[in-house]
């Protein structure tokens, strides 16, 4: 089952959290639409659920989600809450700030001799940096173009355990 969830309410039902990872996409000519597959792990069984995607999710990504406890293949990806595991193996660097807009960051970094451009959602309002800034974000050793803004007083522990 795909929740859609919208602004009549269909959300507040999704009221347990966890942490799932992107496993693929693909874009569907037919309604010009991506969607990609989510894998968690609820009560001891996996769950591999298609999510809307709008934003270009990489394989490997991943993030909180909320879910509906009854039936966890509702669910929503909380894409302001990305994470990294604490097998995975990681970097930081510096990062220039692009374009700051209410609660997305989009921001370039140079890893080796390739550059990196991404879009990072938020929880709340950006107030700490601006266009120009040079950031601090962490990213993924495997496919370094997974990275998440350090914050100086963050909101969550982007370092979580896998859930299985």
């Amino acid at each position: 089952m795909l929740l859609l969830v919208c602004s009549c309410g269909a959300s507040k039902y999704l009221t347990a959290e966890t942490t799932a990872t992107c496993v693929d996409h693909h874009y569907n000519i037919g309604n010009n639409s991506t969607v990609s597959r989510w894998t968690y792990h609820v009560g001891g069984k996996t769950y591999t659920e298609p999510d809307r995607d709008i934003f270009g999710e990489i394989v490997g990504q991943a993030a909180y989600i909320k879910y509906y406890p009854q039936d966890p293949t509702a669910f929503v990806v909380i894409r302001s809450k990305p994470v990294f595991y604490t097998d995975e193996h990681t970097g930081t660097t510096d990062a220039e700030v692009l374009k700051v807009s209410k609660r997305k960051v989009k921001f370039v970094y140079h890893i080796n001799k390739d550059t990196y451009t991404y879009s990072q959602f938020t929880d709340t309002k950006i107030t700490e940096f601006k266009k120009g800034d040079t950031i601090r974000i962490e990213y993924w050793k495997k496919n370094p173009q997974r990275s998440i803004i350090l914050f100086k007083n963050p909101t969550y522990d982007i370092h979580v355990k896998r859930s299985y």
